[in-house]
């Protein structure tokens, strides 16, 4: 009697070994052709050189000042950017910086004048208000709108969920210009940067480094400002909006903290 029982359990667990075997392999096979094709759409996106190289570039991006009013009905940004940079040579007069033209161009100012412009596919050049000379510092504004593109991961998203409007940017490698005029290259880190987004009140905004306030504005609106004090590349600057719900809680490391 004891044999009978033995053989079907001997070979119930062999299938169930071999099944359990096989399910395995499948999983390790599909995270292995998973993973080759995550490294290889990275590798695409990164051999996606920008038309300008930071070897090409003569400016050093020190801080940027992002101002965004972003409406989701409809879906439009209208943005004005401050850029301080240090030049990287002698003699300069003018500047390129990075920005598609899905997005206008409406008015620059340089060393807080307006200035001359012209707007390329991806990139725009302005007249400095004067000479600047290796190691002088520099003030630009940009002011523009429109409906941003998308390139990368998502550098930025007009989107939804459950019905809510829902805005979020992702822009690794190259994907700023999509959305805000920079010196789009990562290895030009701004040493810090502020961040203000004016959007519907109902939503909160979420962005880098820490929120220093949420203004009313009394319109329907509200303005949220985070700030970064950490040298940070173009493409790390991010933003998201949407109802999200906010939690806190307290870590005591004593217990008379």
């Amino acid at each position: 009697m004891k044999p009978r029982i033995l053989l079907p359990l001997i070979v119930f667990s062999i299938l169930s070994f071999y099944t359990s075997f096989t399910q395995e392999t499948d999983i390790n096979i599909d995270r292995e052709k998973l993973y080759k094709q995550e490294l290889m759409r990275y590798q695409k996106l990164f051999q996606q050189e920008p038309e300008r190289t930071l070897l090409t570039s003569t400016i050093d991006a020190k801080y940027y000042r992002l101002d965004l009013t972003i409406t989701t009905s409809p879906e439009y940004l209208r943005g004005k950017i401050l850029m301080k940079a240090v030049s990287l040579q002698d003699g300069k007069s003018s500047i390129t910086l990075d920005l598609m033209n899905t997005l206008t161009i409406d008015s620059v100012k340089a060393g807080g004048v307006n200035t001359s412009f012209s707007q390329n596919t991806s990139s725009f050049n302005i007249t400095l208000d004067k000479t600047y000379n290796n190691g002088d510092l520099m003030e630009v504004e940009v002011f523009y709108q429109g409906v941003p593109g998308s390139s990368g991961f998502g550098s930025f998203e007009f989107s939804s969920h459950n019905s809510t409007p829902w805005v979020w940017s992702l822009s690794e490698p190259y994907g700023s210009k999509d959305w805000w005029p920079c010196n789009d290259h990562p290895m030009d880190k701004a040493d810090s940067a502020d961040i203000f987004v004016t959007c519907n009140s109902a939503f909160k905004v979420g962005s880098n480094g820490k929120l220093l306030s949420v203004v009313d504005n009394g319109d329907g609106t509200g303005t949220h400002h985070w700030k970064t004090l950490y040298p940070i590349s173009t493409y790390l600057i991010s933003i998201a909006l949407t109802n999200y719900s906010e939690f806190s809680n307290w870590f005591k490391y004593t217990p008379t903290d």
